[in-house]
Protein backbone atom coordinates (compact mmCIF):
# COMPACT_ATOMS: atom_id res chain seq x y z
CA UNK A 1 0.00 0.00 0.00
CA UNK A 2 2.78 2.42 0.98
CA UNK A 3 4.64 1.56 -2.21
CA UNK A 4 1.56 2.31 -4.30
CA UNK A 5 1.12 5.70 -2.57
CA UNK A 6 4.77 6.58 -3.13
CA UNK A 7 4.50 5.56 -6.78
CA UNK A 8 1.37 7.68 -7.16
CA UNK A 9 3.09 10.70 -5.58
CA UNK A 10 6.10 10.29 -7.88
CA UNK A 11 3.78 9.97 -10.88
CA UNK A 12 1.83 13.07 -9.81
CA UNK A 13 5.03 15.05 -9.33
CA UNK A 14 6.32 13.91 -12.72
CA UNK A 15 3.02 14.82 -14.36
CA UNK A 16 3.10 18.32 -12.81
CA UNK A 17 6.68 18.80 -13.94
CA UNK A 18 5.84 17.63 -17.45
CA UNK A 19 2.93 20.07 -17.55
CA UNK A 20 5.20 22.94 -16.48
CA UNK A 21 7.73 22.03 -19.14
CA UNK A 22 5.04 21.86 -21.83
CA UNK A 23 3.68 25.22 -20.74
CA UNK A 24 7.15 26.75 -20.73
CA UNK A 25 7.82 25.40 -24.24
CA UNK A 26 4.51 26.81 -25.43
CA UNK A 27 5.38 30.26 -24.07
CA UNK A 28 8.83 30.16 -25.65
CA UNK A 29 7.26 29.29 -28.99
CA UNK A 30 4.96 32.31 -28.72
CA UNK A 31 7.85 34.54 -27.69
CA UNK A 32 9.90 33.38 -30.68
CA UNK A 33 7.23 34.82 -33.01
CA UNK A 34 7.08 38.27 -31.37
CA UNK A 35 8.47 41.44 -33.02
CA UNK A 36 11.97 42.32 -31.79
CA UNK A 37 14.19 45.39 -31.85
CA UNK A 38 17.71 46.22 -30.79
CA UNK A 39 17.22 47.65 -27.34
CA UNK A 40 18.94 49.89 -24.82
CA UNK A 41 21.37 47.18 -23.82
CA UNK A 42 24.58 46.78 -25.82
CA UNK A 43 23.66 43.12 -26.32
CA UNK A 44 20.28 41.46 -26.55
CA UNK A 45 16.91 42.23 -28.09
CA UNK A 46 13.68 43.74 -26.84
CA UNK A 47 10.39 41.94 -27.43
CA UNK A 48 7.03 43.50 -28.23
CA UNK A 49 4.10 41.77 -26.54
CA UNK A 50 0.52 43.06 -26.72
CA UNK A 51 1.77 46.41 -28.01
CA UNK A 52 4.46 47.05 -25.37
CA UNK A 53 8.21 46.44 -25.25
CA UNK A 54 10.02 44.17 -22.77
CA UNK A 55 13.73 43.86 -22.13
CA UNK A 56 13.90 40.08 -22.58
CA UNK A 57 11.93 36.99 -23.47
CA UNK A 58 12.00 36.12 -19.78
CA UNK A 59 10.22 39.37 -18.97
CA UNK A 60 7.48 38.52 -21.47
CA UNK A 61 7.14 35.08 -19.89
CA UNK A 62 6.72 36.77 -16.51
CA UNK A 63 3.84 38.85 -17.87
CA UNK A 64 2.25 35.75 -19.40
CA UNK A 65 2.50 33.98 -16.05
CA UNK A 66 0.92 36.92 -14.23
CA UNK A 67 -1.94 37.03 -16.73
CA UNK A 68 -2.65 33.35 -16.15
CA UNK A 69 -2.09 32.96 -12.41
CA UNK A 70 -2.68 36.23 -10.59
CA UNK A 71 -6.15 36.70 -9.11
CA UNK A 72 -6.74 39.92 -7.21
CA UNK A 73 -9.32 40.13 -4.45
CA UNK A 74 -11.73 43.02 -4.06
CA UNK A 75 -9.93 44.37 -0.98
CA UNK A 76 -6.43 44.25 -2.50
CA UNK A 77 -4.49 47.28 -3.74
CA UNK A 78 -2.32 47.22 -6.86
CA UNK A 79 0.43 49.78 -7.44
CA UNK A 80 1.23 50.29 -11.13
CA UNK A 81 4.05 52.42 -12.47
CA UNK A 82 6.11 53.01 -15.57
CA UNK A 83 9.74 52.26 -14.63
CA UNK A 84 11.61 54.99 -12.73
CA UNK A 85 8.53 57.04 -11.85
CA UNK A 86 8.84 56.92 -8.06
CA UNK A 87 8.00 53.25 -7.56
CA UNK A 88 10.29 52.78 -4.55
CA UNK A 89 8.84 55.83 -2.80
CA UNK A 90 5.21 54.85 -3.45
CA UNK A 91 5.85 51.28 -2.28
CA UNK A 92 7.19 52.53 1.04
CA UNK A 93 4.37 55.05 1.50
CA UNK A 94 1.61 52.59 0.63
CA UNK A 95 3.10 49.82 2.79
CA UNK A 96 3.39 52.23 5.73
CA UNK A 97 -0.14 53.57 5.30
CA UNK A 98 -1.68 50.11 5.07
CA UNK A 99 0.27 48.68 8.02
CA UNK A 100 0.49 51.70 10.32
CA UNK A 101 -1.35 49.98 13.18
CA UNK A 102 0.80 46.83 12.97
CA UNK A 103 4.30 48.20 13.38
CA UNK A 104 6.00 50.64 15.70
CA UNK A 105 8.22 53.15 13.88
CA UNK A 106 11.22 52.14 15.99
CA UNK A 107 11.01 48.57 14.66
CA UNK A 108 9.42 49.17 11.27
CA UNK A 109 10.06 46.62 8.47
CA UNK A 110 11.32 49.44 6.23
CA UNK A 111 14.29 49.82 8.58
CA UNK A 112 15.46 46.29 7.82
CA UNK A 113 13.96 45.45 4.40
CA UNK A 114 13.96 47.10 1.00
CA UNK A 115 10.57 48.44 -0.15
CA UNK A 116 10.94 46.05 -3.10
CA UNK A 117 11.19 43.09 -0.74
CA UNK A 118 8.08 44.17 1.14
CA UNK A 119 6.08 44.88 -2.04
CA UNK A 120 7.55 42.65 -4.78
CA UNK A 121 7.12 42.97 -8.56
CA UNK A 122 4.46 40.46 -9.58
CA UNK A 123 5.83 39.67 -13.04
CA UNK A 124 9.29 38.95 -11.63
CA UNK A 125 8.12 35.84 -9.75
CA UNK A 126 7.99 33.71 -12.90
CA UNK A 127 11.13 35.26 -14.36
CA UNK A 128 13.08 34.27 -11.26
CA UNK A 129 11.33 30.88 -10.94
CA UNK A 130 9.94 31.84 -7.52
CA UNK A 131 6.71 30.03 -6.57
CA UNK A 132 3.98 32.57 -5.99
CA UNK A 133 2.18 32.17 -2.65
CA UNK A 134 -1.36 30.84 -2.54
CA UNK A 135 -3.41 34.03 -2.37
CA UNK A 136 -6.19 32.27 -0.49
CA UNK A 137 -3.82 31.72 2.44
CA UNK A 138 -2.83 35.40 2.70
CA UNK A 139 -4.60 37.94 4.87
CA UNK A 140 -6.64 40.61 3.15
CA UNK A 141 -5.99 43.22 1.92
CA UNK A 142 -2.63 42.69 0.22
CA UNK A 143 -0.45 45.20 -1.61
CA UNK A 144 1.09 44.25 -4.97
CA UNK A 145 3.08 46.00 -7.69
CA UNK A 146 3.49 45.69 -11.44
CA UNK A 147 4.90 47.68 -14.36
CA UNK A 148 2.62 46.23 -17.02
CA UNK A 149 0.20 48.26 -19.13
CA UNK A 150 -3.52 48.48 -18.50
CA UNK A 151 -4.38 46.39 -21.56
CA UNK A 152 -2.14 43.57 -20.31
CA UNK A 153 -3.54 43.38 -16.77
CA UNK A 154 -4.93 39.93 -15.86
CA UNK A 155 -8.67 39.67 -16.44
CA UNK A 156 -9.35 38.90 -12.74
CA UNK A 157 -7.91 42.33 -11.88
CA UNK A 158 -10.27 44.01 -14.35
CA UNK A 159 -13.24 42.00 -13.09
CA UNK A 160 -12.52 42.55 -9.40
CA UNK A 161 -13.07 45.69 -7.36
CA UNK A 162 -9.42 45.93 -6.29
CA UNK A 163 -8.06 49.47 -6.27
CA UNK A 164 -5.26 50.56 -8.59
CA UNK A 165 -2.82 53.37 -7.81
CA UNK A 166 -0.89 54.62 -10.85
CA UNK A 167 2.16 56.87 -10.53
CA UNK A 168 3.69 58.68 -13.51
CA UNK A 169 6.38 61.30 -14.03
CA UNK A 170 7.65 63.88 -16.51
CA UNK A 171 8.91 61.83 -19.50
CA UNK A 172 12.22 63.70 -19.69
CA UNK A 173 13.05 62.76 -16.10
CA UNK A 174 11.84 59.21 -16.77
CA UNK A 175 14.21 58.79 -19.72
CA UNK A 176 17.21 60.15 -17.82
CA UNK A 177 16.46 58.00 -14.77
CA UNK A 178 16.18 54.80 -16.84
CA UNK A 179 19.41 55.61 -18.67
CA UNK A 180 21.33 56.31 -15.45
CA UNK A 181 19.89 53.16 -13.86
CA UNK A 182 21.19 50.99 -16.72
CA UNK A 183 24.51 52.84 -16.80
CA UNK A 184 25.33 51.36 -13.40
CA UNK A 185 25.87 48.03 -15.18
CA UNK A 186 27.86 49.50 -18.11
CA UNK A 187 25.57 47.69 -20.54
CA UNK A 188 23.62 50.58 -22.02
CA UNK A 189 24.03 52.10 -25.47
CA UNK A 190 25.11 55.78 -25.76
CA UNK A 191 22.60 58.35 -24.48
CA UNK A 192 21.80 59.69 -27.97
CA UNK A 193 20.98 56.19 -29.23
CA UNK A 194 18.83 55.41 -26.19
CA UNK A 195 17.02 58.72 -26.66
CA UNK A 196 16.15 57.82 -30.27
CA UNK A 197 14.70 54.51 -29.09
CA UNK A 198 12.68 56.23 -26.36
CA UNK A 199 11.24 58.70 -28.89
CA UNK A 200 10.17 55.74 -31.04
CA UNK A 201 8.39 54.21 -28.07
CA UNK A 202 11.01 51.49 -27.60
CA UNK A 203 11.79 51.41 -23.90
CA UNK A 204 11.12 49.03 -21.02
CA UNK A 205 7.32 48.66 -20.85
CA UNK A 206 7.01 51.41 -23.50
CA UNK A 207 5.75 53.29 -25.39
CA UNK A 208 5.67 55.64 -22.42
CA UNK A 209 2.70 57.64 -23.73
CA UNK A 210 0.53 54.58 -24.37
CA UNK A 211 1.30 53.23 -20.91
CA UNK A 212 0.39 56.51 -19.19
CA UNK A 213 -2.66 57.28 -21.30
CA UNK A 214 -4.21 53.88 -20.72
CA UNK A 215 -4.38 54.43 -16.97
CA UNK A 216 -5.13 58.16 -17.29
CA UNK A 217 -8.27 57.61 -19.36
CA UNK A 218 -9.44 54.75 -17.16
CA UNK A 219 -8.93 56.90 -14.06
CA UNK A 220 -11.34 59.43 -15.58
CA UNK A 221 -13.90 56.74 -16.39
CA UNK A 222 -13.51 54.91 -13.06
CA UNK A 223 -12.08 57.31 -10.45
CA UNK A 224 -13.26 55.02 -7.67
CA UNK A 225 -11.07 52.22 -9.08
CA UNK A 226 -7.96 54.01 -10.34
CA UNK A 227 -6.08 56.82 -8.61
CA UNK A 228 -3.78 58.66 -11.04
CA UNK A 229 -0.85 60.37 -9.31
CA UNK A 230 2.12 62.39 -10.52
CA UNK A 231 5.57 62.21 -8.99
CA UNK A 232 5.88 65.99 -9.19
CA UNK A 233 2.68 66.50 -7.18
CA UNK A 234 3.82 64.10 -4.46
CA UNK A 235 7.16 65.93 -4.23
CA UNK A 236 5.55 69.38 -4.17
CA UNK A 237 2.83 68.63 -1.63
CA UNK A 238 3.60 65.34 0.08
CA UNK A 239 1.18 65.93 2.95
CA UNK A 240 -1.91 66.46 0.81
CA UNK A 241 -1.00 63.65 -1.59
CA UNK A 242 -0.28 61.14 1.19
CA UNK A 243 -3.70 61.84 2.70
CA UNK A 244 -5.27 61.54 -0.74
CA UNK A 245 -3.50 58.22 -1.22
CA UNK A 246 -4.60 56.87 2.17
CA UNK A 247 -8.20 57.91 1.52
CA UNK A 248 -8.26 56.13 -1.84
CA UNK A 249 -6.66 52.96 -0.46
CA UNK A 250 -9.39 52.71 2.16
CA UNK A 251 -7.11 53.66 5.07
CA UNK A 252 -7.95 57.33 5.76
CA UNK A 253 -6.19 59.07 8.62
CA UNK A 254 -8.40 59.92 11.58
CA UNK A 255 -8.40 63.35 13.19
CA UNK A 256 -6.59 61.83 16.16
CA UNK A 257 -3.86 60.37 13.93
CA UNK A 258 -3.40 63.71 12.18
CA UNK A 259 -3.23 65.52 15.52
CA UNK A 260 -0.62 63.06 16.78
CA UNK A 261 1.58 63.78 13.75
CA UNK A 262 1.32 60.25 12.34
CA UNK A 263 1.25 61.45 8.74
CA UNK A 264 4.48 63.39 9.22
CA UNK A 265 6.10 60.34 10.82
CA UNK A 266 5.22 58.24 7.77
CA UNK A 267 6.48 60.96 5.42
CA UNK A 268 9.75 61.17 7.34
CA UNK A 269 10.20 57.39 7.43
CA UNK A 270 9.55 57.12 3.68
CA UNK A 271 11.45 60.23 2.60
CA UNK A 272 14.10 59.79 -0.10
CA UNK A 273 16.82 61.03 2.25
CA UNK A 274 15.89 58.63 5.04
CA UNK A 275 15.43 55.54 2.87
CA UNK A 276 18.63 56.17 0.91
CA UNK A 277 20.71 56.45 4.08
CA UNK A 278 19.41 53.26 5.71
CA UNK A 279 22.00 50.49 5.79
CA UNK A 280 19.50 48.03 4.32
CA UNK A 281 19.27 50.18 1.17
CA UNK A 282 23.00 50.95 0.92
CA UNK A 283 24.36 47.41 0.98
CA UNK A 284 23.38 44.10 -0.54
CA UNK A 285 21.62 43.28 -3.78
CA UNK A 286 18.14 42.57 -5.02
CA UNK A 287 16.98 40.68 -8.09
CA UNK A 288 15.32 42.69 -10.86
CA UNK A 289 14.05 40.09 -13.27
CA UNK A 290 17.01 37.82 -13.92
CA UNK A 291 19.58 40.49 -13.01
CA UNK A 292 20.94 41.14 -9.54
CA UNK A 293 21.55 44.81 -8.77
CA UNK A 294 22.76 46.72 -5.75
CA UNK A 295 19.95 48.06 -3.58
CA UNK A 296 21.50 51.52 -3.75
CA UNK A 297 20.70 51.72 -7.48
CA UNK A 298 17.07 52.44 -6.56
CA UNK A 299 18.14 55.67 -4.86
CA UNK A 300 19.80 58.03 -7.32
CA UNK A 301 18.62 61.64 -6.88
CA UNK A 302 14.86 61.70 -6.56
CA UNK A 303 14.79 65.24 -7.98
CA UNK A 304 12.31 66.95 -10.26
CA UNK A 305 13.94 68.43 -13.38
CA UNK A 306 17.27 66.57 -13.28
CA UNK A 307 16.84 66.00 -17.03
CA UNK A 308 18.24 69.52 -17.51
CA UNK A 309 21.67 68.17 -16.52
CA UNK A 310 21.61 65.49 -19.23
CA UNK A 311 19.46 66.47 -22.23
CA UNK A 312 20.22 69.14 -24.81
CA UNK A 313 17.66 71.85 -25.53
CA UNK A 314 16.88 70.12 -28.82
CA UNK A 315 16.25 66.77 -27.10
CA UNK A 316 13.98 68.39 -24.51
CA UNK A 317 12.04 70.24 -27.21
CA UNK A 318 11.64 67.07 -29.26
CA UNK A 319 10.29 65.18 -26.24
CA UNK A 320 7.78 67.96 -25.55
CA UNK A 321 6.57 67.93 -29.16
CA UNK A 322 6.15 64.15 -29.14
CA UNK A 323 4.20 64.23 -25.89
CA UNK A 324 1.93 67.01 -27.10
CA UNK A 325 1.24 65.12 -30.31
CA UNK A 326 0.56 61.81 -28.56
CA UNK A 327 -1.68 63.40 -25.95
CA UNK A 328 -3.71 65.23 -28.58
CA UNK A 329 -4.15 62.12 -30.71
CA UNK A 330 -5.37 60.21 -27.68
CA UNK A 331 -7.75 63.01 -26.58
CA UNK A 332 -6.11 62.97 -23.16
CA UNK A 333 -5.33 66.63 -22.65
CA UNK A 334 -4.70 68.87 -19.66
CA UNK A 335 -5.70 72.41 -18.84
CA UNK A 336 -4.70 74.96 -21.46
CA UNK A 337 -3.43 78.37 -20.53
CA UNK A 338 -5.64 79.94 -23.23
CA UNK A 339 -9.03 78.26 -22.81
CA UNK A 340 -12.01 79.79 -21.07
CA UNK A 341 -13.63 78.07 -18.09
CA UNK A 342 -16.52 76.99 -20.33
CA UNK A 343 -14.14 75.49 -22.92
CA UNK A 344 -12.12 73.73 -20.24
CA UNK A 345 -15.30 72.27 -18.73
CA UNK A 346 -16.43 71.15 -22.19
CA UNK A 347 -13.13 69.31 -22.73
CA UNK A 348 -13.41 67.77 -19.27
CA UNK A 349 -16.85 66.37 -20.14
CA UNK A 350 -15.40 64.86 -23.32
CA UNK A 351 -12.83 62.97 -21.29
CA UNK A 352 -9.98 65.45 -21.80
CA UNK A 353 -8.55 68.09 -19.50
CA UNK A 354 -6.64 70.64 -21.55
CA UNK A 355 -3.22 70.71 -23.18
CA UNK A 356 -0.30 69.43 -21.13
CA UNK A 357 -0.24 66.72 -18.48
CA UNK A 358 2.78 68.18 -16.74
CA UNK A 359 1.67 71.75 -15.94
CA UNK A 360 -0.01 72.84 -12.73
CA UNK A 361 -3.83 72.87 -13.17
CA UNK A 362 -5.55 76.28 -13.31
CA UNK A 363 -8.97 74.94 -12.37
CA UNK A 364 -9.77 72.97 -9.23
CA UNK A 365 -12.89 70.87 -9.81
CA UNK A 366 -14.73 70.08 -6.56
CA UNK A 367 -17.98 68.34 -5.61
CA UNK A 368 -20.32 69.39 -2.82
CA UNK A 369 -20.76 65.76 -1.77
CA UNK A 370 -17.00 65.28 -1.38
CA UNK A 371 -16.74 68.42 0.76
CA UNK A 372 -19.54 67.18 3.01
CA UNK A 373 -18.11 63.69 3.29
CA UNK A 374 -14.49 64.64 4.05
CA UNK A 375 -14.33 68.34 4.86
CA UNK A 376 -10.84 68.21 6.39
CA UNK A 377 -9.17 66.67 3.35
CA UNK A 378 -10.86 68.93 0.81
CA UNK A 379 -10.36 72.13 2.79
CA UNK A 380 -6.63 71.38 2.80
CA UNK A 381 -6.77 70.59 -0.91
CA UNK A 382 -8.54 73.91 -1.49
CA UNK A 383 -6.02 75.85 0.60
CA UNK A 384 -3.14 74.31 -1.33
CA UNK A 385 -4.70 75.15 -4.68
CA UNK A 386 -5.43 78.81 -3.89
CA UNK A 387 -1.84 79.23 -2.72
CA UNK A 388 -2.48 79.37 1.04
CA UNK A 389 -1.50 75.89 2.28
CA UNK A 390 -1.70 75.05 5.97
CA UNK A 391 1.63 74.58 7.71
CA UNK A 392 2.27 71.49 9.89
CA UNK A 393 2.12 73.77 12.92
CA UNK A 394 -1.28 75.13 11.90
CA UNK A 395 -2.62 71.61 11.39
CA UNK A 396 -1.27 70.44 14.74
CA UNK A 397 -2.84 73.47 16.44
CA UNK A 398 -6.22 72.47 14.97
CA UNK A 399 -6.59 75.52 12.74
CA UNK A 400 -8.14 73.49 9.91
CA UNK A 401 -10.86 72.18 12.19
CA UNK A 402 -11.47 75.66 13.61
CA UNK A 403 -12.08 76.98 10.10
CA UNK A 404 -14.36 74.04 9.28
CA UNK A 405 -16.37 74.66 12.44
CA UNK A 406 -16.60 78.42 11.83
CA UNK A 407 -17.78 77.87 8.26
CA UNK A 408 -20.10 74.95 8.97
CA UNK A 409 -23.69 75.18 7.75
CA UNK A 410 -24.99 74.84 11.29
CA UNK A 411 -22.86 77.69 12.61
CA UNK A 412 -23.39 80.10 9.71
CA UNK A 413 -27.14 79.48 9.51
CA UNK A 414 -27.54 80.35 13.20
CA UNK A 415 -25.53 83.57 13.18
CA UNK A 416 -27.62 86.71 13.60
CA UNK A 417 -25.82 88.28 10.63
CA UNK A 418 -27.25 85.55 8.38
CA UNK A 419 -30.72 85.38 9.92
CA UNK A 420 -31.85 88.98 9.49
CA UNK A 421 -31.45 91.66 6.86
CA UNK A 422 -31.19 91.50 3.08
CA UNK A 423 -28.50 91.19 0.41
CA UNK A 424 -28.46 92.44 -3.17
CA UNK A 425 -27.82 89.85 -5.87
CA UNK A 426 -27.65 91.83 -9.07
CA UNK A 427 -30.71 94.07 -9.05
CA UNK A 428 -32.70 91.75 -6.78
CA UNK A 429 -32.83 91.91 -2.97
CA UNK A 430 -32.83 88.61 -1.08
CA UNK A 431 -33.28 87.96 2.60
CA UNK A 432 -29.98 86.63 3.97
CA UNK A 433 -31.61 83.53 5.46
CA UNK A 434 -32.62 82.36 1.96
CA UNK A 435 -29.00 81.29 1.41
CA UNK A 436 -29.30 78.75 4.24
CA UNK A 437 -31.96 76.14 3.58
CA UNK A 438 -30.87 72.60 4.56
CA UNK A 439 -27.40 71.91 3.19
CA UNK A 440 -28.21 68.20 3.02
CA UNK A 441 -27.22 65.58 0.47
CA UNK A 442 -30.13 63.71 -1.05
CA UNK A 443 -32.91 66.10 -0.02
CA UNK A 444 -34.27 65.71 -3.55
CA UNK A 445 -35.85 62.46 -2.35
CA UNK A 446 -38.34 64.54 -0.39
CA UNK A 447 -39.48 66.43 -3.49
CA UNK A 448 -39.00 64.43 -6.72
CA UNK A 449 -41.03 61.42 -7.81
CA UNK A 450 -39.23 58.20 -8.76
CA UNK A 451 -40.04 58.91 -12.42
CA UNK A 452 -38.56 62.42 -12.23
CA UNK A 453 -35.39 61.14 -10.55
CA UNK A 454 -35.01 58.35 -13.11
CA UNK A 455 -35.48 60.75 -16.02
CA UNK A 456 -32.88 63.15 -14.65
CA UNK A 457 -30.43 60.26 -14.12
CA UNK A 458 -30.86 59.19 -17.76
CA UNK A 459 -30.30 62.73 -19.05
CA UNK A 460 -27.17 63.20 -16.94
CA UNK A 461 -25.81 59.79 -17.96
CA UNK A 462 -26.31 60.67 -21.64
CA UNK A 463 -24.86 64.17 -21.41
CA UNK A 464 -21.81 63.19 -19.34
CA UNK A 465 -21.16 59.84 -21.02
CA UNK A 466 -17.44 59.21 -21.48
CA UNK A 467 -16.35 62.16 -19.34
CA UNK A 468 -15.63 60.17 -16.19
CA UNK A 469 -17.68 62.71 -14.22
CA UNK A 470 -20.15 61.10 -11.82
CA UNK A 471 -22.46 62.38 -9.09
CA UNK A 472 -23.11 60.78 -5.73
CA UNK A 473 -26.49 60.48 -4.02
CA UNK A 474 -24.96 60.09 -0.57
Amino acid sequence: MAGSLENAMVLSSTTDEDEKQRESRSKREIISTLPTEKGWKIQGLMYQYQGFWYYSGGAVEGVMWMQKCFKARNEDVLLVSFPRCGTTWLKSLMFSIMNRTRYDFSAHPLLTSSPHELVPFLEFYAEQNIPFPDLDTLSSPQLYHTHIALTSLPQPVIDSQCRVVYICRNPKDVFVSIFCFLSRWNIVVPLEEAFELFCKGISFYGPFWDHVLGYWKDSLASPQRILFMKYEDVKRDSLCQVKRLAEFMGFPFSSEEEGQGLIHEIMELCSFENLRNLKVNKTGAISVGNVSTGKDTFFRKGEVGDWKNHLTAEMADRTDRIMEEKLKVSNCLHLSQSLSIEEEFEQFCKGGIGRQVWIRPRVLFMKYEDLKRDSSFHVKELAEFIGCPFSPEEETQGLVHEIIKLCSFENLSNLKANKIGALSVGDVRFRKDTFFRKGEIGDWKNHLTAEMADRLDRIIEEKFKGSGLTFSDS
